[in-house]
């Protein structure tokens, strides 16, 4: 048990990382958003390398935090080491309180995924997953918080 928590510990800390460099990316390109399909491309070459450090650190925190963070969670939780389907680890989370919306984590997922195929010159289709992207991040650290708080309350100390 002292080892999952050991490795729950190591995961939340790298989730941290994530979100910590996600957060300061968007203290860089926040004045920019909305994003709008007449003002994009950025031009500016050190905003759009903070543009692309927020859409990457989105995409692999939300990937960290589905693919690793999740399952280990339920894993130290019910003092287990069994593999479920993503979706049934979802609905589990869901029915916990340790997230909101198993549906909503699934649409991020495909939210991630757009960020993957870029279309040239297809501004308005880019600004729009650009603006989804600022409007979701926060649900990102929200659940993270909210596994934290839950895991203390358990007793199941992640610090």
């Amino acid at each position: 048990m002292m080892e999952q928590r050991m490795v729950l510990k190591q995961k939340i800390e790298q989730c941290e990382l994530h979100l910590d460099r996600l957060n300061y990316a968007f203290s860089k390109i926040k004045s920019y958003y909305p994003f709008d399909a007449e003002h994009f491309p950025l031009k500016n070459y050190d905003d759009l390398a903070y543009l692309d450090m927020f859409t990457g650190r989105f995409a692999k925190l939300q990937d960290y935090m589905g693919e690793k963070l999740f399952p280990e969670v339920l894993n130290v939780m019910t003092n287990t080491n069994q593999s479920l389907s993503y979706i049934d680890t979802l609905n589990i989370l869901e029915k916990n309180y340790l997230l909101e919306s198993g549906k909503r984590w699934r649409d991020l997922r495909d939210l991630r995924n757009k960020i993957a195929h870029e279309y040239p010159n297809c501004y308005t289709e880019q600004c729009r997953t650009l603006n989804q992207i600022m409007d979701s991040f926060s649900y990102l650290e929200n659940t993270l918080n909210t596994i934290k708080i839950k895991l203390k309350e358990l007793e199941i100390d992640s610090q």
